[in-house]
Parts: C-alpha cells; structure tokens; sequence
C-alpha cells in the first residue's frame, strides 16, 4: 500500500487551551483508522484540521502534497458535527444539489449511495421530517457519495438503530475495497474494532497509537 496520509506535529491551541498536542500520524491507502476518546479529548478538532476546516501549526500531507495547496477538495468525504441539509426537499434532491458541485457525475449513483444507508430514494419525505436516525443515514450517504479516496466520519454511529449499524459495516467493507482511506471517530469501542485496521486513543489533546500502548 502507498502512504496517503501524513500528519506531522500537529498542534492547535484556542484561548491558551492546547487543544491538540504534536499529533503524528502515517496512514496508508486505503486503510482504516479508528479514533476513541471523550467528548473534549480533540478527536473532532484532529478531524477538523484535516478536513482543513480549522488553521493549525505543523504539516498534513495528501500524497506527499500539503494539505492546503490541493486543487481538488472534492476527493475528501466529510461528516464532521451538523450538517446544513435543507429541511424543504427530500434526501434524495439534498444530495443532487450537492452533486451539482461535484465535476463528473455518474448516473444512479445518489440512488446507490442512499440504498447503502438504507434510504429510499423515491422517498417523499421531506429533511425537516426525518428521524435523528435518517438524518445520520444521509449525513454519511453524502460523505461516501462517490467514494472519495480520503473519508472523515466524527460519531457516524449516533442514532442509528441494529440495522443502520449493519448497514454502516458493509459500507465500510465496500468503501475499503474500492481503495478510500477512512478516519473514523467513536464512543463505541466494539464498532472501532470491528471496522478498523488500527485504532488510536485521544487523550487531552494527544494520539495515543493503542499498538504501541
């Protein structure tokens, strides 16, 4: 496998609070890495940083490229905190106003990608009606629309019920056999261990490789 991901001492600090601490990380194509912790430990904000939402000190990598200079920003899945849906059109033309931004288009893709969460796409219901549990299920269809090389999931377990969970681990089965590399963050152990290649614990603001533990 080819190193994908590199991130090297990482350090965010907000209002003298170090927030995240010298975060080093190698990540290969196509693994997937989980990341435990409590609320506060910085597994979002390392989420956050990579995604290149936030400023940071020190360096993150795509393919050896820095992580702000990359012309495509499309290769990167995200689902980080809230997403901004609109509330007046189904889940299914959520997802076809995203895809408007996207280059290339693929036809029966939205469809595919809302079976895989376990969405109808012929679905009449509108966002503003949806369950906490489908409004996760379309959060994480439009981070994997398109299978992009690099996925970044904060909780993607919260609110789903037994079958959305199952639905989840298959998904992450296809995703990796299609070559994305996946960072995904946790407060349910078992999910992390069952799915990931390598897991790492946030402790207060530091990454904490279990193997090495």
């Amino acid at each position: 496998m080819d190193k994908y991901l590199e991130i090297k001492n990482v350090s965010k600090t907000i209002k003298h609070q170090r927030i995240l601490s010298d975060i080093c990380m190698q990540v290969e194509s196509g693994e997937i890495i989980g990341i435990k912790g409590i609320n506060g430990s910085g597994k979002t904000m390392l989420l956050r940083a990579v995604a290149g939402f936030i400023r940071y000190d020190g360096e993150i990598l795509l393919y050896g490229k820095q992580r702000e200079a990359l012309e495509n920003t499309n290769e990167i899945g995200v689902l980080i905190e809230h997403q901004n849906f609109l509330n007046q059109f189904t889940g299914k033309e959520n997802l076809e106003l995203l895809e408007l931004l996207l280059p290339c288009k693929e036809e029966g893709e939205i469809d595919r990608v809302l079976y895989s969460v376990g969405l109808d796409p012929n679905g009449k219901r509108k966002y503003g009606k949806y369950s906490l549990g489908m409004k996760q299920r379309i959060a994480i269809a439009q981070a994997v629309m398109y299978r992009p090389k690099l996925i970044l999931l904060d909780e993607p377990t919260n609110g789903l019920d037994e079958h959305g969970m199952e639905l989840l681990e298959q998904l992450f089965k296809e995703l990796k056999e299609s070559g994305s590399t996946i960072l995904v963050t946790s407060h349910d152990i078992d999910f992390l261990k069952r799915v990931s290649d390598r897991c790492f614990m946030m402790k207060r603001g530091e990454l904490i490789d279990e193997a090495q533990d």
